[in-house]
């Protein structure tokens, strides 16, 4: 007769919630991010060549608060805007998140940028994928895309019909050699011990 051990689960924590759980920053290109999510996306923006700034510039939204943006991506492009692009104000969070949404779409609105806040790549288990446009405001997720001629990238649908590069005419893609490379260098990324994510 086999002999059952009862393992009891430990108990949740009365100390500790959802809200007092606090990402771990990371080091990376000599930044420190204030979580690995957002220092995940600086690898694939890098593998992507996209020329990124981290919280360059803090604003005063009045009744909203302060709002410091995670990145601005100063060469890609939302959507079929007219090239060259003018730029884009990034949010990095684990899911949407409608406070962020709101400053995002107001400092988008005042400065004339172009926003989008990208999520968490494991909601989706795609990292092109489930990027939530707030400003203008759009009814679906969106993908990098890459153009295959020109190598104008922009954050985009992906439905067929939008992967003409705005740039070329070319075609765009998302998934381009260089976005799949990107998303596995991001997926692999390790910053434990002293390594670079790299």
């Amino acid at each position: 007769m086999a002999k059952q051990i009862r393992r009891e689960l430990p108990r949740a924590r009365s100390d500790i919630n959802a809200n007092s759980i606090k990402p771990i920053e990371t080091h990376y290109k000599g930044y420190r991010f204030r979580s690995r999510l957002e220092a995940r996306w600086a690898v694939f923006f890098d593998v992507m060549e996209i020329e990124w700034d981290y919280e360059h510039e803090g604003y005063d939204l009045g009744p909203l608060g302060y709002y410091l943006p995670d990145f601005y991506l100063s060469n890609v492009g939302l959507r079929s805007a007219n090239p060259p692009y003018k730029g884009m104000i990034v949010e990095i969070k684990p899911g949407y998140d409608e406070s962020a949404g709101k400053k995002l779409a107001t400092l988008c609105e005042i400065v004339g940028k172009d926003g989008v806040l990208l999520a968490d790549p494991k909601v989706s288990n795609d990292w092109s994928g489930e990027k939530y446009e707030v400003a203008p405001d759009w009814d679906n997720a969106m993908v990098f895309m890459k153009c295959e001629d020109c190598g104008a990238i922009k954050v985009e649908y992906s439905e067929s019909n939008y992967t003409g590069c705005d740039v070329c005419c070319g075609h765009a893609d998302n998934e381009t050699e260089t976005i799949q490379k990107a998303i596995n260098t991001a997926r692999g990324a390790r910053f434990e011990h002293g390594e670079c994510g790299c």
